[in-house]
């Protein structure tokens, strides 16, 4: 308004009726925003939650997938235990560290759609995205360790909170397909458990599904597109969102790609990708 030397009210009004008219005219596909693995944990830093609920206030998605191991969950970890950094670790701390990356996150969409810029229309309509989680490996230590632990049958995903912030939850390994893209934290070989992997992930989750995929877990950034019959077929994986070096992955954290990333004009399986590095 002060550089176009207008009043802040006539400013408004000019904004929201192009925004209007650009939404008129869009008749482009869904959008996508897709979290890689996150890994919450305590004493870390949680702020990334913040910035990236700014970022789907902003970007408005008509989706968010969080692609699993949103939560660490170290304290149940069979490869640490009885190992000198196992010490004081507490399920407890794990839950109210995934509990709080939640609120963060959902802190300033709420934030929007209670004021005032939450109840027009254009650049001030509503955040009100599907959200989806694709429960990953972290997360079902819980369901392991109540299967090696029995008297522990009172543990459980739920105590993160994902349901009542309105997520659509899709426990380990189950596939959610939306708009033709099967979403999963990781997709399995055929006849075998283990997970689609290699320096060509992308190119193999294609030749093994015939089908648009997206996964995390690796933590690498990796992607890959074909021309099929019907149009393209994309094979993704997401890297993760995490700005905390893993000591037990040691040379393995420069190879990792921190970021978000978000599909645009998502139709019948495909899309156009962009990528939003941590930096940027």
């Amino acid at each position: 308004a002060s550089s176009l030397g207008i009043g802040k009210n006539s400013a408004v009004k000019i904004l929201a009726h192009h925004s209007e008219l650009m939404e008129e005219s869009d008749d482009s596909g869904s959008v996508h925003l897709v979290i890689g693995d996150a890994h919450a944990a305590p004493d870390q830093d949680l702020s990334r939650f913040s910035y990236l609920g700014l970022m789907i206030r902003d970007i408005n998605p008509d989706v968010v997938v969080c692609i699993g191991d949103f939560v660490d969950m170290g304290s149940l970890c069979g490869y640490d235990r009885g190992k000198k950094s196992f010490e004081g670790r507490r399920y407890s701390e794990d839950i109210e560290s995934g509990k709080r990356a939640l609120e963060l996150l959902h802190s300033p969409i709420q934030k929007h759609n209670s004021s005032g810029y939450g109840k027009g229309n254009g650049l001030f309509k509503k955040c009100n995205p599907r959200f989806v989680y694709c429960e990953g490996n972290h997360e079902h230590r819980i369901e392991r360790a109540k299967e090696d632990n029995p008297h522990l049958d009172s543990m459980d995903l739920s105590e993160v909170g994902f349901e009542e912030y309105g997520w659509e939850v899709h426990r380990f390994l189950d596939i959610a397909s939306i708009d033709g893209i099967d979403y999963c934290h990781y997709f399995t070989s055929q006849n075998t458990a283990r997970a689609v992997s290699g320096v060509n992930a992308a190119r193999a989750l294609i030749q093994k599904r015939h089908t648009s995929s997206v996964c995390g877990h690796s933590h690498l950034l990796n992607y890959h597109h074909v021309q099929g019959g019907r149009g393209r077929i994309h094979g993704l994986v997401v890297g993760w969102y995490c700005d905390q070096h893993m000591d037990y992955a040691a040379q393995s954290n420069p190879g990792w790609w921190n970021g978000i990333c978000v599909l645009r004009n998502v139709k019948e399986g495909d899309f156009d990708l962009e990528l939003w590095s941590y930096d940027r």
